[in-house]
Parts: structure tokens; sequence; C-alpha cells
């Protein structure tokens, strides 16, 4: 990358709007090191972007309200022309002669973001240590707005040696928390509280916004000025519609969004060639994941009606008229990973029956069911017969245990083979290749990623006894493929003894969609 380009001003722009890759943001680090031209114009395109989210005027700082003891109460910044006292202070912030300081946060700022994508594994390791930037000439200080206050800090490990927060500290725009450990939670100015837990990365971006890189918030706005809250992440934006919610951000760019209460809104990320939809309401109850990448992936799940006819919210019923259907004699499924329960008393229903257009008659129905041997990881491999534009994958599964050998009721009614755990994985030539213990480096293209458990967030007999899962991307199409693979994973739990147990799910039928 060379400064001054085109590709240099993009770079800057995607760090802005959180969608640089973590080559991207490696390559602009090191032009950001060695360049000090490029460096000061970086800062003022991010000034630039933080004045339009925070809706302020060009050039116009706020009151600098200093709340340390001695801070001097009475200095205002009104443009390029005016300098900050050596010294002076805004909270817990000082603010020195000159931007060298401010530039070293910036650059540290860019650097965490491109050590943390490219060393996963860093945030669990404390970090670095931080060192001190040698101060420069003088510069004008640019100040950003207050947007929050930091309320309460439980058990919180820092990322950087010294990197401290405070209970009852402002925060501003831009700063950013990055946490190893524990939780904390921020009230924001709009009347949004939210509850950041580790490992995060987590960037103030206005009074009504901030960014999620890494880790778990729950967001509760229920006040009228906090309507409108919006979370940002790589692959989605969630908007507050009055209500509880919670998300989860990964650092390959998975988003996880559940709502409580109320409603909310998630608009997936701009992309080029979308043709499905960009945006979905989700109300109490519901979930949706969104996979990174360019087809816009989503997985959403819901919960049923308990009938044979397997009423959902949005998803709809178990279908004949899917292109996956056997009536249609082109569709074939086989057992790939584990084997298929066989008992005493019951055993697990041929795949095929999967692919019959319709559920399970009853809640706990064995023969109509495809199930695995219990603590086993399973595999279903469907082959299409063809390469297949694939607009929607809906997966099925309905079990309420009725087994009187449970001496406590509540065990009786337990609901582990109801829960869904899978991985989909995708391939489109003839023969597909090795699965291994990793499909995704045995030339398998990963489709999405379900744990029902995880997005409703309940265990026991509060979970739903009847879900559907349902795959779809934005784009319209979720590639073409011709053999569809799912890793089938166990749902842990108790037996009628009261030993732990993992249960496999009750799966009931399969139906794929291909694209108009």
């Amino acid at each position: 990358m060379r400064f001054p380009s085109d590709e240099f001003d993009a770079a800057v722009a995607a760090t802005c709007h959180g969608t640089a890759s973590e080559e991207l943001l490696t390559e602009l680090t090191v032009v950001l090191r060695d360049e000090p031209a490029a460096l000061d114009e970086y800062l003022w395109q991010k000034e630039i972007h933080s004045r339009l989210a925070t809706g302020h005027e060009f050039f116009v700082h706020d009151l600098l309200r200093a709340e340390d003891a001695g801070a001097a109460h009475d200095e205002t910044v009104t443009g390029l022309g005016n300098t900050a006292r050596p010294g002076f202070s805004i909270g817990r912030l000082s603010i020195g002669r000159t931007t060298a300081v401010l530039a070293g946060v910036v650059l540290a700022g860019v650097v965490l973001a491109a050590t943390v994508f490219v060393y996963p594994n860093w945030l669990g390791k404390g970090g670095v240590d931080a060192r001190p930037v040698p101060a420069g000439t003088s510069s004008p200080a640019m100040v950003r707005p207050i947007v929050a206050q930091l309320v309460e800090v439980d058990g919180v490990g820092w990322v950087g040696a010294d990197v401290a927060h405070a209970v009852g500290d402002t925060i501003r725009a831009g700063e950013t928390f990055a946490l190893a450990t524990g939780r904390l939670r921020l009230d924001f100015l709009c009347g949004a509280s939210v509850w950041l837990t580790a490992p995060a990365i987590f960037e103030m971006e206005s009074r009504q916004s901030a960014r999620l890189t890494a880790g778990r918030v729950q967001v509760i706005a229920s006040t009228p000025e906090a309507k409108g809250f919006t979370i940002h992440t790589r692959t989605a934006s969630i908007v507050d519609l009055g209500t509880e919610f919670t998300a989860e951000a990964t650092l390959d760019g998975r988003c996880r969004v559940g709502v409580t209460s109320g409603e909310v809104q998630v608009h997936l990320a701009a992309g080029a060639g979308a043709s499905g939809p960009a945006r979905h309401l989700l109300k109490a109850g519901d979930v949706i994941a969104v996979e990174p990448g360019p087809a816009q992936v989503t997985a959403r799940i819901e919960s049923g009606d308990d009938s044979p006819a397997f009423r959902f919210p949005s998803i709809e019923p178990p279908s004949a008229g899917d292109d996956a259907d056997i009536s249609r004699g082109k569709a074939t499924i086989r057992c790939v990973r584990g084997h298929l329960y066989k008992g005493r008393k019951a055993q697990s229903g041929r795949p095929e029956i999967m692919l019959d257009g319709k559920g399970q008659s009853k809640p706990d129905a064995p023969a109509e069911s495809v199930y695995f041997t219990d603590n086993e990881i399973g595999g279903l491999l469907l082959d299409l017969g063809g390469p297949v534009s694939v607009a929607k994958i809906n997966v099925y599964s309905w079990h309420l245990c009725m087994n009187e050998g449970f001496s406590d009721p509540l065990r009786a009614a337990h609901r582990e083979r109801a829960a869904q755990n899978y991985v989909l994985y995708g391939f489109a030539g003839d023969e597909p290749p090795e699965r291994g213990e990793s499909p995704a480096e045995s030339g398998w293209t990963l489709i999405a990623r379900v744990n029902s458990d995880d997005y409703f967030g309940l265990s026991g007999v509060q979970r739903p006894a009847q879900q559907a899962s349902s795959i779809s991307s934005a784009r319209g199409s979720l590639g073409r493929f011709r053999h569809l693979l799912w890793i089938v994973q166990p749902t842990s739990g108790r037996n009628h003894d009261g030993s732990d147990q993992s249960f496999n799910t009750f799966f009931g039928e399969i139906d794929v969609y291909a694209a108009e």
C-alpha cells in the first residue's frame, strides 16, 4: 500500500466503518508507522468520520468539563486556531501539548485491531506491554464529545499493562474498551445501558451507537430517548426499536442477535448484488446469526407450536415441494459419521425420512426421527443429484421426552433432543472430498453454524420442544452445491438416574430450496 493513493483512502474508510480485513489492517499499520504524513491524514479522516457519526459540527469542540481536582473548568476550545494548555485534564484523560500522544493512541488502536485479527489468542494472554509515546511539538487538541459513563465493573482484566478505567469515568467517542476477562456496564447519554462481557473489543461511536468487534453485549434500551440505539458489527447493525437484546460478535466476523423483549431491526452490511432480505425485524424470542463472507448468510432459529403442523412465526412448515424431496427421485442422504441410535426399546428411523416432506406426528416418535447414538458426533451427507444454486435450507426437530422411567417429572420433560447444534458445509463437485476432523481444510465450504441452545439462551425444560432453523442469503443464493454435509453435535443433559449424558437431536425433516 502506498501513500498517498486511492487504496490508502479506501483502507481508512474501511477502518471507520469496521469492514477492514486483517490483511488490510496489517498493511495500514505499516504505512501509519513509517509515514508521518499518512498518520496525519488518517487522524484527519477519522476525526471527520467521528463528527459525522455524532452529529456535531465540524471543527467545533465541546466544552471541556474537567472532573479531576484542580482542573480548569473555564477552558473552551472553539476551533483549529486554539490550542489546549499542557496538562489540561478531562475526567481521567490528560490532554498534552502535542498530537504525538494522540497519534500514538490512534496508531496503537490500529495495531490492536490488526494484532487481534492476526493473532486471535492474543486477548486471552493479556496483550502486550504498553510503551509511552515521546512528546513532540505543539499542535491543536481535538476533543471528542462525552457519550457515556462507566457505572459498574466486575472482575475486569484490561488488555494492556497501563490501561485502567474507574467507575464514574466519563467516556468519549472514539474510546475503545479491550477486555481480557470480566464484564462492565456503560450508560449511554441517550438512556441505553450496555453490559459488555469479555473477551471483548468495544468502541464508543456516539451517544447512540457503538461498535462491537468481539465479545458479547446485553443492551437495555427501554426509554423513548434510547430508541434507535445501534450496535455495529463487521457483518450487521442492530437497531433498537424499544427493547432488550443481546448481541455477540466473533473475530472472524460472525454476529448473533437475540431479542429478549420488544423489537430490533438487523441491517446486514452492504454487499454488492444483494437480492434477498437485507433487513430482518426481530421480535421477542427471535434469534438470528449472520456469517461473514460475501454471501451474507443468515441463520434464523424459531420455536414451533408443538403440533404435527409444525407452525412457526416466519419459517414455513416442512414441505414436499422442496428440491431435496425424495419424491423427485434425485436427492439421497446417508449417515457418514457416528452411528444412528439402535436400542432395545427404540431406534432411529432411516435417513431418508428426513426427505419425505413432513415432520414427526408426535413429540416422542423415534421411528419418525433421525438421531445418533448418545455421546457421539454425527454426520449426514445429502447428495442433491447435481449442482444446485441453493437459496434456503430448513431443518426441523421435535422432541419432548415421554419416558416413564424418569422419577423426576421435570427431567421426564427434558428437551435436549430438540436442540439443534450443527455445522453445515457444501461442495459443488461430483465426488465430495474427505471430511476429516476439519471439513473446511479438506475443501468443503462452510455455510453456517447453528446452536439453538446458545441462540435461545435456555436449557432443560425451558428450551423449545419443537424447533426450526432456516439458512438463507441476502444475495439470493448460498452458493452452488451438490453435496451438503451436516456435522451434528450432541447436547449435554441429565439421564433419568441423574448422571450426565449427551443426547442427540430428533431430526424430522430437511428442506432444500433452489434459487430461482
